[in-house]
């Protein structure tokens, strides 16, 4: 298992299932990540929003008219600013990419790669 192709786990259910047994095995901050990134993701799909790119600073704004409360939104804006001070907008795939950065690291710290 030299190369992990986490691609193709979105792309196979089976796969995917293994993807979400593989949750609860991450450590509390990964699984917040991929939650936050989850679920401005399905904002995205809710609002036809997903071939669109948001700035980093809509996020708050976001996340609060998918019922978000308000001070949670802007700590999560406010790291997505502190943690990604690179990045100045984000889109759907964006997102994808990084949740699956997120279980790549996991994955390959694993198996000691």
């Amino acid at each position: 298992m030299n190369q992990i192709d986490l691609e193709f786990l979105y792309n196979n259910q089976l796969a995917l299932d293994s993807v979400e047994k593989l949750l609860p095995t991450l450590p509390e901050s990964m699984i917040k990540a991929i939650n936050v990134f989850r679920t401005i993701r399905s904002y995205l799909l809710i609002k036809n929003l997903n071939g669109d790119i948001i700035p980093i600073n809509h996020i708050c704004h976001m996340l609060k008219d998918a019922g978000i409360p308000l001070p949670v939104a802007r700590s999560i804006e406010a790291i997505f600013i502190e943690q990604f001070c690179q990045l100045h907008s984000i889109s759907f795939n964006l997102l994808i990419d990084m949740e699956l950065s997120i279980l790549k690291k996991f994955l390959l710290k694993e198996i000691n790669i």
